[in-house]
């Protein structure tokens, strides 16, 4: 669980090994799906975190908040990302697989 506050969103990779929570105490938390154990608290985020997505391959977490930004992290919580330039807090969002060109 968060350290304070509550779990607004949560998301699993769909290789369901990963799955991490969005909180109300401005972190992102996550967890081995299979164990329980947690892996690492994400810390960046100035406001409560409304939304968490995983990448398909539970390298990659995504994560929108209270504080309009959204940022991308590695699982390993290094190398964090933040975009920024949104007006309003950020509800939703989600890693789209790989598009393939279309061929004739």
């Amino acid at each position: 669980a968060h350290q304070t506050g509550s779990v607004k969103h949560l998301a699993i990779s769909a290789n369901g090994k990963v799955l991490a929570t969005a909180g109300s105490d401005k972190t992102v938390r996550v967890w081995e799906a299979e164990t329980g154990t947690e892996v690492c608290t994400l810390v960046g985020h100035r406001g409560e975190v409304n939304v968490v997505a995983v990448s398909k391959d539970g390298a990659m977490v995504a994560s929108g908040g209270d504080d309009n930004m959204v940022k991308m992290w590695t699982i390993e919580g290094r190398g964090d990302q933040t975009m920024t330039g949104h007006s309003d807090v950020v509800k939703g969002l989600a890693f789209l697989p790989p598009i393939q060109p279309l061929t004739n």
